[in-house]
């Protein structure tokens, strides 16, 4: 008599034939003894999948809030990607919308927010056969938008008389200071 048993199995598990452990795709057989006392021959046809990661992202990404960047996999044997970000200790799907897009495929885009600065991501790489591989974390790194501004009024002034320069500067963050050059036209 004769059979055969077809298997598919990730890698880098095994799978137990006859005594054998067999970790490359490949048809093995096996002669056996059946209930009657004649041989049996069993075919083993086993397919190894392989899913692997071959280009990480990079392990950080630094944006300016209001910014878009992106993170990229290249992973052999995936049939799917799904990105992830470490809240509170735990791994949680990212989805698409305003902050993030392409969440289900080999590159993440982040619309960079001040809330996500130390962020962590990773990409869970899938095969046709539910084998997997996940990426290294990539951290995120937002800075403030500086939408710095200097206005002077202009202001009209008699040789001798003294005035008041009033300058307005916001957002100069890491700025210590400030100079003003006043061109005299007399």
């Amino acid at each position: 008599s004769s059979s055969s048993i077809s298997q598919t199995i990730c890698s880098p598990n095994s799978y137990s034939f006859n005594g054998q452990s067999y970790s490359t795709s490949g048809t093995y057989t096996a002669t056996l003894t059946n209930a009657v006392g004649c041989d049996s021959v069993i075919t083993l046809n086993l397919t190894v999948v392989d899913v692997q990661i071959t280009q990480e992202p990079s392990s950080s990404l630094s944006l300016v809030e209001g910014t878009t960047g992106s993170l990229t996999v290249t992973a052999t044997g995936a049939t799917s990607y799904v990105w992830q970000i470490l809240l509170s200790g735990t791994w949680m799907n990212v989805s698409n919308g305003t902050t993030y897009s392409g969440a289900t495929t080999s590159t993440l885009g982040i619309t960079a927010a001040l809330s996500l600065n130390g962020s962590q991501y990773r990409v869970v790489a899938t095969g046709s056969a539910g084998c997997s591989d996940t990426s290294q974390a990539s951290t995120l790194t937002v800075t403030p938008a500086l939408n710095r501004v200097i206005r002077i009024d202009a202001l009209t002034a008699c040789i001798g008389d003294t005035i008041e320069v009033p300058v307005e500067a916001k957002d100069f963050v890491g700025v210590s200071g400030l100079s003003l050059v006043i061109n005299y036209n007399g």
